[in-house]
């Protein structure tokens, strides 16, 4: 199998990629999206790491800030569904 940078070279031009090549590129790329944005969790989640605790203030001050706007408080799970939906 080859890799994404095969594909990457100063002698490649792209009339020279195929159907099939450009889909593999297309679905490599997307492999890489999906495993950087699983890192990014992973290390979030991390129970040694000051991610989480940065974590953990930003969903504290989220709710204090909520609070002061007359708004009701969000559930962990809800903070963790909108954090995870800022990762890209």
């Amino acid at each position: 199998m080859k890799n994404i940078f095969d594909y990457m070279t100063k002698e490649t031009t792209v009339s020279e990629f195929t159907p099939e090549d450009a889909a593999e590129v297309a679905n490599m790329a997307a492999a890489n999206d999906a495993y950087r944005k699983e890192r990014i969790r992973v290390l979030l989640d991390d129970q040694g790491s000051v991610n989480k605790v940065l974590l953990k203030i930003s969903f504290l001050q989220e709710n204090r800030i909520r609070v002061l706007e007359g708004q009701s408080e969000i559930t962990s799970d809800q903070f963790r569904a909108w954090v995870d939906g800022q990762i890209d």
